[in-house]
């Protein structure tokens, strides 16, 4: 029998009446399984954030001329509280504010303050990248830059070329502000909390030109955030770019409230995180699925001729088939369930039952089938870009199929 330890809390609830306070007493027993099988973890998922916003920054890490900062500006008393949280990685400097950040600005000694677009405030830019980065020295974290998503692919690789190159118009720069060495930053994000294909094709073209300054790096984008999907369209365009990718969600309905939750609050929640991590990881395998399906080279059509992608969730399971033709109207979409095709070599009149499982026909077949499922067959054309067909069903059952 399992060895267990028997925690009796008692909370002292005090309720207050018009006259006088009656202390209540409330009972709750926690048990601890001290047999539970540890699990392996890799520790980066304990990483930290930091962002222009608030006093994170400003009066928060870095405070110039503060009686408790040292003589770079950092805050002792922050610095020394977060190094017993043991953060291994830290990302900067957005969060939304890096949409209208630009590393240029953050560097040297002539640092003209800017409009930050996003929060509407006058950013100094007194804390920049070499800030930022003698920050994660201090707590022993690996500092994680992310890309403005909406800045051009240049503007990316020169940033990488000012931390991590030896030479070259932006290692020289680097060298003119008084750091010989390189910084040596091996994660890069493209973006923050970004979608669609055109951040994609950044992804693709920013994570090119980034690893043609470094290789070494470490490349991260955008893959999911709040109750968003992974695009499999990801991996397909700018998979092989990629390390790692990022997935955001936030548990705490605090937005625009600014107000501290209680601990127990935040305790109610801590199962949230790793459930979140098997969903994104369930997304990235499905991904990968659809990816394999679009790229397969036994396909009798070419991935311009045609695409497929499957998507399989808990509940359903979702088929797209994508052609590359004209198209036509949607008008005519009607028409096509009227289309009945078969394979059988019987007369269809002649037939005396009423089932045509086995007959193949066609789409009127596939959307009732379908339908049997609780799902649905939709063609959507795209009137000169081409159609798709899209089938849903719910799944039936817990055992797994081959799906393609």
């Amino acid at each position: 029998m399992k060895n267990s330890i028997i925690i009796l809390l008692s909370l002292l609830c005090c309720v207050l009446s018009c006259t006088t306070r009656q202390p209540t007493s409330i009972q709750a027993n926690v048990t601890i399984n001290t047999d539970a099988t540890a699990k392996p973890y890799n520790p980066m998922i304990f990483g930290g954030f930091l962002e222009h916003f608030g006093k994170q920054i400003y009066g928060g890490v870095f405070d110039p001329g503060s009686p408790l900062s040292d003589n770079n500006g950092f805050r002792t008393d922050v610095i020394n509280a977060l190094k017993e949280l043991k953060v291994p990685v830290i990302r900067w400097p957005g969060g939304c504010f890096v949409d209208g950040y630009h590393w240029m600005n953050g560097v040297g000694e002539n640092r003209l303050p800017k409009d930050d677009i996003r929060w509407g405030v006058i950013e100094p830019n007194t804390f920049g990248t070499h800030e930022f980065v003698e920050l994660c020295r201090l707590l022993n974290a690996e500092p994680y830059i992310c890309q403005n998503g909406l800045a051009g692919v240049k503007e990316m690789s020169d940033w990488v070329e000012y931390c991590n190159a030896t030479e070259g118009e932006f290692a020289d720069i680097r060298k003119k502000n008084g750091y010989p060495a390189p910084l040596n930053v091996k994660i890069w994000s493209v973006g923050n909390e970004r979608s669609g294909r055109d951040y994609i094709h950044k992804v693709r073209d920013g994570g090119i030109a980034m690893k043609e300054v470094d290789s070494s790096i470490l490349a991260s984008c955008s893959g999911i955030h709040g109750s968003s999907s992974i695009d499999p369209y990801l991996f397909e365009a700018a998979g092989e770019y990629l390390n790692y990718i990022s997935a955001h969600q936030y548990w705490i309905k605090n937005f625009q409230e600014h107000s501290t939750p209680n601990y127990l609050s935040c305790m109610m929640l801590s199962e949230k995180p790793e459930l979140y991590i098997k969903k994104v990881i369930n997304q990235i395998q499905t991904a990968e699925k659809e990816t394999a399906v679009i790229n397969n080279k036994n396909s009798p059509y070419s991935k311009d001729d045609i695409s497929i992608m499957v998507s399989e969730g808990e509940d359903d399971l979702i088929i797209k088939i994508s052609d590359q033709g004209k198209s036509f109207k949607r008008s005519e979409v009607k028409n096509i369930f009227k289309y009945s095709y078969t394979t059988s070599s019987l007369n269809l009149s002649e037939l005396k039952t009423s089932s045509m499982s086995g007959y193949g026909h066609g789409l009127p077949l596939a959307r009732l089938y379908a339908k049997y499922f609780n799902g649905d067959l939709q063609i959507i054309p795209y009137y000169g870009f081409g159609t798709d067909a899209i089938v849903y069903i719910n799944k039936i059952g817990n055992q797994p199929e081959k799906i393609y």
